[in-house]
Protein backbone atom coordinates (compact mmCIF):
# COMPACT_ATOMS: atom_id res chain seq x y z
CA UNK A 1 0.00 0.00 0.00
CA UNK A 2 1.29 3.36 -0.71
CA UNK A 3 2.11 6.04 1.77
CA UNK A 4 -1.07 6.91 3.31
CA UNK A 5 -1.06 7.91 7.15
CA UNK A 6 -3.88 7.97 8.88
CA UNK A 7 -4.65 8.32 12.94
CA UNK A 8 -7.33 5.90 14.06
CA UNK A 9 -7.16 3.88 17.05
CA UNK A 10 -10.04 1.57 16.33
CA UNK A 11 -10.73 -0.99 13.00
CA UNK A 12 -13.89 -2.79 12.64
CA UNK A 13 -14.68 -5.71 10.96
CA UNK A 14 -18.82 -6.03 10.38
CA UNK A 15 -19.49 -9.76 9.95
CA UNK A 16 -22.83 -11.18 8.67
CA UNK A 17 -23.02 -14.85 10.22
CA UNK A 18 -26.51 -15.85 8.84
CA UNK A 19 -28.94 -14.31 6.29
CA UNK A 20 -31.97 -15.87 8.79
CA UNK A 21 -33.97 -13.14 9.90
CA UNK A 22 -37.79 -13.29 10.77
CA UNK A 23 -38.60 -9.62 9.67
CA UNK A 24 -39.15 -8.11 6.12
CA UNK A 25 -37.71 -4.57 6.06
CA UNK A 26 -38.18 -2.75 3.40
CA UNK A 27 -34.40 -1.79 2.95
CA UNK A 28 -32.80 -4.75 3.96
CA UNK A 29 -29.83 -5.16 1.33
CA UNK A 30 -29.78 -8.95 1.17
CA UNK A 31 -31.20 -9.85 -2.04
CA UNK A 32 -32.54 -12.87 -0.91
CA UNK A 33 -32.82 -14.42 2.35
CA UNK A 34 -30.99 -18.06 1.95
CA UNK A 35 -31.41 -19.06 5.51
CA UNK A 36 -27.38 -19.73 5.34
CA UNK A 37 -25.02 -19.65 8.56
CA UNK A 38 -21.16 -19.78 9.00
CA UNK A 39 -19.99 -22.57 10.72
CA UNK A 40 -17.53 -22.33 13.36
CA UNK A 41 -14.73 -23.26 11.89
CA UNK A 42 -15.07 -20.33 9.13
CA UNK A 43 -15.78 -17.64 12.25
CA UNK A 44 -12.65 -19.37 13.57
CA UNK A 45 -10.39 -18.84 10.86
CA UNK A 46 -12.42 -15.17 10.25
CA UNK A 47 -11.02 -14.51 13.64
CA UNK A 48 -7.61 -15.74 13.21
CA UNK A 49 -7.27 -13.34 10.70
CA UNK A 50 -8.70 -10.83 12.17
CA UNK A 51 -5.90 -10.45 14.50
CA UNK A 52 -3.49 -10.61 11.80
CA UNK A 53 -4.71 -7.78 10.09
CA UNK A 54 -4.62 -5.64 13.58
CA UNK A 55 -1.17 -6.56 14.23
CA UNK A 56 -0.47 -5.31 10.83
CA UNK A 57 -2.62 -2.15 10.73
CA UNK A 58 -0.71 -1.16 13.96
CA UNK A 59 2.45 -0.77 12.20
CA UNK A 60 0.96 1.44 9.64
CA UNK A 61 -1.65 3.60 12.13
CA UNK A 62 -0.72 5.46 15.01
CA UNK A 63 -0.15 3.71 18.06
CA UNK A 64 -2.56 0.19 19.41
CA UNK A 65 -5.92 -0.19 17.87
CA UNK A 66 -8.42 -2.02 18.83
CA UNK A 67 -10.50 -4.45 16.81
CA UNK A 68 -14.15 -4.37 17.01
CA UNK A 69 -16.02 -7.03 15.39
CA UNK A 70 -19.57 -6.29 14.28
CA UNK A 71 -21.72 -9.41 14.93
CA UNK A 72 -25.06 -9.52 12.68
CA UNK A 73 -26.53 -10.63 9.90
CA UNK A 74 -29.88 -11.44 9.60
CA UNK A 75 -30.05 -12.10 13.05
CA UNK A 76 -27.11 -13.26 15.14
CA UNK A 77 -29.34 -14.36 17.52
CA UNK A 78 -31.04 -17.20 15.87
CA UNK A 79 -27.64 -18.69 15.99
CA UNK A 80 -27.29 -18.64 19.60
CA UNK A 81 -24.66 -21.05 20.13
CA UNK A 82 -22.22 -19.86 17.58
CA UNK A 83 -22.60 -16.46 18.79
CA UNK A 84 -21.21 -17.90 22.20
CA UNK A 85 -18.67 -19.27 20.44
CA UNK A 86 -17.31 -15.61 18.78
CA UNK A 87 -17.94 -14.23 22.45
CA UNK A 88 -15.27 -16.74 23.82
CA UNK A 89 -12.66 -16.93 20.70
CA UNK A 90 -12.66 -12.95 20.59
CA UNK A 91 -11.83 -12.73 24.33
CA UNK A 92 -8.99 -15.24 23.52
CA UNK A 93 -7.80 -13.11 20.86
CA UNK A 94 -8.26 -9.83 22.76
CA UNK A 95 -10.94 -8.43 20.03
CA UNK A 96 -14.58 -6.80 21.23
CA UNK A 97 -17.43 -7.86 20.37
CA UNK A 98 -20.45 -6.15 19.57
CA UNK A 99 -23.75 -7.17 18.46
CA UNK A 100 -25.99 -5.31 15.48
CA UNK A 101 -29.33 -7.46 16.23
CA UNK A 102 -32.81 -7.77 16.54
CA UNK A 103 -34.66 -7.21 20.09
CA UNK A 104 -37.27 -10.45 19.21
CA UNK A 105 -35.39 -12.94 21.18
CA UNK A 106 -33.32 -10.82 23.45
CA UNK A 107 -34.05 -11.99 26.73
CA UNK A 108 -32.65 -11.43 30.26
CA UNK A 109 -30.98 -14.69 30.43
CA UNK A 110 -29.45 -14.15 27.10
CA UNK A 111 -28.49 -10.91 27.78
CA UNK A 112 -27.02 -12.07 30.96
CA UNK A 113 -25.24 -14.91 29.43
CA UNK A 114 -23.85 -12.54 26.74
CA UNK A 115 -22.46 -9.82 29.38
CA UNK A 116 -20.84 -12.55 31.18
CA UNK A 117 -18.79 -13.23 27.83
CA UNK A 118 -17.48 -9.54 28.02
CA UNK A 119 -20.12 -8.16 24.94
CA UNK A 120 -19.31 -4.70 24.34
CA UNK A 121 -22.76 -3.26 23.16
CA UNK A 122 -25.61 -4.35 21.53
CA UNK A 123 -27.59 -1.91 18.35
CA UNK A 124 -31.19 -2.03 17.93
CA UNK A 125 -32.47 -0.17 14.62
CA UNK A 126 -35.71 2.10 15.42
CA UNK A 127 -36.94 3.63 12.26
CA UNK A 128 -39.82 5.91 12.74
CA UNK A 129 -42.62 5.77 15.44
CA UNK A 130 -44.90 2.87 16.28
CA UNK A 131 -47.09 2.77 13.16
CA UNK A 132 -44.12 3.57 10.53
CA UNK A 133 -41.81 1.29 12.09
CA UNK A 134 -43.37 -1.53 12.17
CA UNK A 135 -44.55 -1.07 8.80
CA UNK A 136 -41.08 -0.76 7.89
CA UNK A 137 -39.91 -4.16 9.55
CA UNK A 138 -43.07 -5.62 7.79
CA UNK A 139 -43.92 -7.04 11.48
CA UNK A 140 -46.61 -5.56 13.96
CA UNK A 141 -45.14 -5.46 17.20
CA UNK A 142 -41.32 -4.24 16.33
CA UNK A 143 -41.32 -1.08 17.83
CA UNK A 144 -42.59 -1.86 21.11
CA UNK A 145 -40.21 -4.77 21.16
CA UNK A 146 -37.27 -2.90 20.62
CA UNK A 147 -38.51 -0.56 23.24
CA UNK A 148 -38.64 -3.58 25.48
CA UNK A 149 -34.90 -4.89 24.31
CA UNK A 150 -33.66 -1.18 25.41
CA UNK A 151 -35.11 -1.07 28.56
CA UNK A 152 -33.74 -4.42 29.20
CA UNK A 153 -30.10 -3.56 28.33
CA UNK A 154 -30.43 -0.56 30.33
CA UNK A 155 -31.93 -2.36 33.72
CA UNK A 156 -28.55 -4.91 32.79
CA UNK A 157 -26.31 -1.71 32.50
CA UNK A 158 -25.25 -2.96 28.62
CA UNK A 159 -24.13 -0.35 26.22
CA UNK A 160 -26.82 -0.19 23.81
CA UNK A 161 -27.41 1.75 20.54
CA UNK A 162 -30.05 2.62 18.65
CA UNK A 163 -29.71 2.59 14.42
CA UNK A 164 -32.00 4.76 12.42
CA UNK A 165 -32.20 4.08 9.07
CA UNK A 166 -32.96 7.64 7.34
CA UNK A 167 -34.93 8.36 4.19
CA UNK A 168 -37.01 10.48 2.78
CA UNK A 169 -40.59 9.15 3.91
CA UNK A 170 -39.29 9.08 7.86
CA UNK A 171 -36.56 12.01 8.42
CA UNK A 172 -39.34 13.93 9.75
CA UNK A 173 -39.82 12.01 12.57
CA UNK A 174 -36.11 11.68 13.86
CA UNK A 175 -36.96 13.87 16.48
CA UNK A 176 -39.67 11.90 18.44
CA UNK A 177 -38.06 8.52 17.56
CA UNK A 178 -34.98 10.13 19.27
CA UNK A 179 -36.98 11.25 22.65
CA UNK A 180 -38.67 7.54 22.54
CA UNK A 181 -35.84 5.68 22.52
CA UNK A 182 -33.79 7.93 25.42
CA UNK A 183 -37.09 7.18 27.57
CA UNK A 184 -36.67 3.65 27.10
CA UNK A 185 -32.87 3.82 27.87
CA UNK A 186 -31.10 4.09 24.81
CA UNK A 187 -27.51 5.04 25.57
CA UNK A 188 -26.71 6.16 22.05
CA UNK A 189 -28.47 7.10 19.03
CA UNK A 190 -27.01 7.26 15.74
CA UNK A 191 -28.31 7.31 11.95
CA UNK A 192 -27.00 6.19 8.58
CA UNK A 193 -28.83 7.27 5.18
CA UNK A 194 -30.65 4.39 3.73
CA UNK A 195 -28.71 2.82 0.20
CA UNK A 196 -30.98 2.46 -2.93
CA UNK A 197 -29.90 -1.77 -2.90
CA UNK A 198 -31.64 -4.98 -2.07
CA UNK A 199 -35.30 -4.36 -0.86
CA UNK A 200 -34.49 -1.09 -0.71
CA UNK A 201 -34.29 -0.32 -4.64
CA UNK A 202 -36.62 -3.08 -5.18
CA UNK A 203 -39.22 -1.19 -3.24
CA UNK A 204 -38.68 2.56 -4.63
CA UNK A 205 -37.81 4.03 -1.43
CA UNK A 206 -37.19 7.32 -1.51
CA UNK A 207 -33.87 8.22 -0.43
CA UNK A 208 -33.55 11.85 -2.64
CA UNK A 209 -33.04 14.22 0.36
CA UNK A 210 -31.43 17.20 -0.87
CA UNK A 211 -28.22 18.57 0.40
CA UNK A 212 -30.22 21.54 2.30
CA UNK A 213 -32.49 19.19 3.98
CA UNK A 214 -29.78 16.78 5.20
CA UNK A 215 -27.95 20.12 6.39
CA UNK A 216 -30.87 21.18 8.18
CA UNK A 217 -31.11 17.55 9.93
CA UNK A 218 -27.83 17.66 11.18
CA UNK A 219 -28.47 21.05 12.95
CA UNK A 220 -31.69 20.22 14.28
CA UNK A 221 -31.13 16.72 15.53
CA UNK A 222 -27.83 17.98 17.47
CA UNK A 223 -29.72 21.14 19.03
CA UNK A 224 -32.14 18.65 20.15
CA UNK A 225 -29.66 16.09 21.73
CA UNK A 226 -28.24 18.97 23.12
CA UNK A 227 -30.91 20.49 25.14
CA UNK A 228 -32.54 17.56 25.98
CA UNK A 229 -29.94 15.26 27.56
CA UNK A 230 -31.16 12.04 26.23
CA UNK A 231 -29.35 9.67 24.32
CA UNK A 232 -25.63 10.84 23.09
CA UNK A 233 -25.35 11.24 19.74
CA UNK A 234 -23.04 9.36 17.68
CA UNK A 235 -21.41 11.22 14.64
CA UNK A 236 -20.90 8.20 12.51
CA UNK A 237 -22.14 10.48 9.11
CA UNK A 238 -18.91 11.62 7.42
CA UNK A 239 -20.72 15.16 6.63
CA UNK A 240 -21.08 15.32 10.44
CA UNK A 241 -16.93 16.32 9.91
CA UNK A 242 -18.16 18.63 6.91
CA UNK A 243 -20.87 20.67 9.74
CA UNK A 244 -18.28 20.65 12.10
CA UNK A 245 -15.83 22.38 10.42
CA UNK A 246 -18.37 24.98 9.05
CA UNK A 247 -19.00 25.51 12.98
CA UNK A 248 -15.66 26.11 13.72
CA UNK A 249 -15.55 22.65 16.01
CA UNK A 250 -13.07 20.49 13.80
CA UNK A 251 -9.68 21.54 13.14
CA UNK A 252 -7.76 19.71 10.21
CA UNK A 253 -5.15 17.67 9.79
CA UNK A 254 -3.41 17.98 6.57
CA UNK A 255 -2.11 15.16 5.23
CA UNK A 256 -3.06 12.63 7.46
CA UNK A 257 -6.75 11.29 7.56
CA UNK A 258 -8.14 11.02 11.18
CA UNK A 259 -11.83 10.68 10.23
CA UNK A 260 -14.92 10.47 7.66
CA UNK A 261 -16.17 7.10 5.58
CA UNK A 262 -13.90 4.28 7.17
CA UNK A 263 -14.03 2.49 4.18
CA UNK A 264 -10.39 1.27 3.13
CA UNK A 265 -9.65 3.03 5.97
CA UNK A 266 -10.57 1.04 9.11
CA UNK A 267 -13.63 -0.50 8.23
CA UNK A 268 -14.42 -4.46 6.62
CA UNK A 269 -17.02 -6.23 6.14
CA UNK A 270 -17.54 -10.08 5.30
CA UNK A 271 -20.82 -11.63 3.71
CA UNK A 272 -22.48 -14.91 5.03
CA UNK A 273 -21.05 -16.20 1.37
CA UNK A 274 -16.85 -14.95 2.52
CA UNK A 275 -17.49 -12.19 0.58
CA UNK A 276 -15.21 -9.41 1.56
CA UNK A 277 -15.86 -5.35 1.11
CA UNK A 278 -14.83 -2.16 2.37
CA UNK A 279 -18.44 -1.61 4.11
CA UNK A 280 -21.60 -3.84 3.38
CA UNK A 281 -23.51 -1.27 1.54
CA UNK A 282 -20.99 -0.67 -0.79
CA UNK A 283 -21.61 -3.61 -3.32
CA UNK A 284 -17.87 -3.85 -4.18
CA UNK A 285 -16.34 -7.34 -3.51
CA UNK A 286 -12.45 -7.27 -2.62
CA UNK A 287 -11.89 -11.03 -2.43
CA UNK A 288 -13.22 -13.90 -0.20
CA UNK A 289 -12.28 -14.27 3.47
CA UNK A 290 -12.57 -18.27 2.70
CA UNK A 291 -9.89 -18.21 -0.34
CA UNK A 292 -7.93 -15.56 0.80
CA UNK A 293 -6.24 -13.59 3.39
CA UNK A 294 -7.85 -10.35 4.39
CA UNK A 295 -5.17 -8.34 5.69
CA UNK A 296 -3.91 -8.69 1.50
CA UNK A 297 -7.07 -7.93 0.53
CA UNK A 298 -7.11 -4.51 2.93
CA UNK A 299 -3.60 -3.02 2.48
CA UNK A 300 -3.86 -4.74 -1.47
CA UNK A 301 -4.53 -1.97 -4.33
CA UNK A 302 -8.50 -2.89 -4.91
CA UNK A 303 -8.87 -0.35 -1.84
CA UNK A 304 -7.21 2.17 -2.68
CA UNK A 305 -9.75 4.14 -4.51
CA UNK A 306 -11.38 4.74 -0.83
CA UNK A 307 -7.82 6.24 0.24
CA UNK A 308 -6.22 8.50 -2.03
CA UNK A 309 -7.73 11.91 -3.54
CA UNK A 310 -7.30 10.93 -7.27
CA UNK A 311 -9.78 8.15 -7.16
CA UNK A 312 -12.15 10.30 -5.12
CA UNK A 313 -14.16 12.42 -7.81
CA UNK A 314 -15.34 15.64 -6.29
CA UNK A 315 -14.33 14.72 -2.85
CA UNK A 316 -10.73 14.34 -4.04
CA UNK A 317 -10.19 18.03 -4.73
CA UNK A 318 -11.81 18.90 -1.09
CA UNK A 319 -9.73 20.70 1.84
CA UNK A 320 -11.44 18.10 3.75
CA UNK A 321 -10.81 15.02 2.36
CA UNK A 322 -9.25 13.64 5.02
CA UNK A 323 -11.83 13.81 7.26
CA UNK A 324 -14.90 13.39 5.71
CA UNK A 325 -14.65 11.59 1.84
CA UNK A 326 -18.41 11.37 1.98
CA UNK A 327 -20.01 8.32 2.01
CA UNK A 328 -18.52 5.77 -0.20
CA UNK A 329 -22.04 3.93 -0.84
CA UNK A 330 -24.31 6.45 -2.09
CA UNK A 331 -21.40 7.14 -4.84
CA UNK A 332 -18.10 8.37 -5.26
CA UNK A 333 -19.49 11.98 -4.74
CA UNK A 334 -22.01 12.11 -1.60
CA UNK A 335 -25.09 13.32 -3.05
CA UNK A 336 -26.09 15.06 0.69
CA UNK A 337 -23.03 17.22 0.37
CA UNK A 338 -23.91 21.04 0.41
CA UNK A 339 -20.60 22.11 0.27
CA UNK A 340 -20.25 24.14 -3.14
CA UNK A 341 -23.81 24.10 -3.68
CA UNK A 342 -26.23 26.88 -3.42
Amino acid sequence: MSNIEWTTNEFVLQLHITDKCLNNCRHCYLDSKNKRSMSKDQVLGIIEQFRRLLDQYEDVSEGKCDGILQVTGGDPLLELDLLHFILDECNRYKIKVAILGNPDFLTAPILHDLIGRNLRSYQISVDGTRSVHDQFRGKEGSFDNSLNALSLLRENDAKSFVMFNLHKENMSEIIEVYDEVSQAGAAYFVFARVVSIGEAKKNNLDVDISPNEYRELLKNIEKHAEESGGAKLVYKCPLWTLYKHETGELQNQEEVIFGGCGAGINTLSIDVNGDVMPCRRVQDVVGNVFEGDIADMFFGEKLDKYRFPEHAGDCGDCELFNCCRGCKALGNTDPQCWKNKS
